[in-house]
């Protein structure tokens, strides 16, 4: 039965895959139909090659043109070849251009953006700067009224830093809390990837020895003659699909190992 088996796989092995058998011919209908193609072109462009001179500027960069500029246009102070190639880069610096044109308008607008921030801020600066000359010239005009101002910007000054002290101390506080959070949550989720890591590796050394004892039942059916083979031709699934199993499992434990060690590092 075995012998047959292996006969039916030669079989199919040794027989000719499709481009084997119609491999030239593959390729020669391929090389017909490109040539068809370039024909009609070529016709296309003879045919129309008056009206497309008289608007080269908007068939110049046209795809289906590109290449047949020199056909097209028939310069008499170059070759065909270079004048083509000279549209092709000049339509090449065109697109990039306007590639170019697109990726810079957002760099435009956030400099339009900073410029208009920026004389904003200049702007307030110098408001602020004339209040306080104005500020000080009043000051300086009434000696009585001065000192009593002084001391009510200092209240006010001294107040708003309190205020700022203690809203600083806050947010300082729900920080740390929420970095405490962060660690603690980190620490179990490393736990419990640990737990996987550990729990992961006995299940596949359980599965190491029972794969170990399906295959040594597999090998002693096979040994015996006639009637063990027939067993352990019927038998074969159960080793092969543990196999399977395993390795799976093992390489989606790899994966854990490697995650799981990358954390326990970075906690450590």
């Amino acid at each position: 039965m075995s012998s047959s088996i292996i006969d039916n796989v030669n079989k199919i092995y040794q027989q000719s895959t499709y481009l084997e058998k119609y491999g030239g011919s593959v390729v020669f209908s391929v090389f017909a139909v490109l040539g068809v193609a370039i024909y009609f072109v070529y016709l296309h462009i003879k045919n129309n090659s008056g009206l497309i001179k008289k608007d080269w500027s908007t068939y110049r960069c046209h795809p289906l043109y590109i290449p047949f500029a020199g056909l097209i246009m028939n310069p008499k102070n170059m070759s065909k070849l270079d004048y083509a190639t000279e549209n092709f880069s000049d339509c090449f610096q065109v697109l990039l251009k306007d590639i170019m044109e697109v990726i810079l308008v957002p760099l435009e607008a956030a400099s339009v953006l900073i410029s208009a921030s920026v004389s904003i801020m200049s702007g307030i600066m110098n408001s602020f700067a004339n209040a306080i000359a104005n500020l000080r010239d009043e000051l300086l005009d009434n000696t009585v009224a001065t000192a009593q101002k002084q001391t009510e910007i200092t209240t006010l000054i001294t107040l708003f830093i309190v205020k700022i002290k203690s809203a600083l101390a806050k947010g300082q506080g729900i920080l740390i809390t929420i970095v405490y959070i962060f660690l603690s949550v980190y620490e179990i989720i490393s736990s419990a990837f640990y737990v996987l890591l550990v729990g992961s590796s006995i299940v596949l050394a359980i599965m190491f020895v029972l794969l170990l004892i399906v295959w040594g039942v597999y090998i002693y059916f096979f040994l015996i003659p006639f009637l063990g083979v027939l067993i352990a031709s019927a038998y074969l699934w159960v080793p092969v699909g543990l196999t399977v199993i395993y390795v799976s499992i093992m390489i989606m434990v790899l994966v854990v190992v490697v995650f799981t060690a990358q954390v326990i590092t970075k906690t450590n």
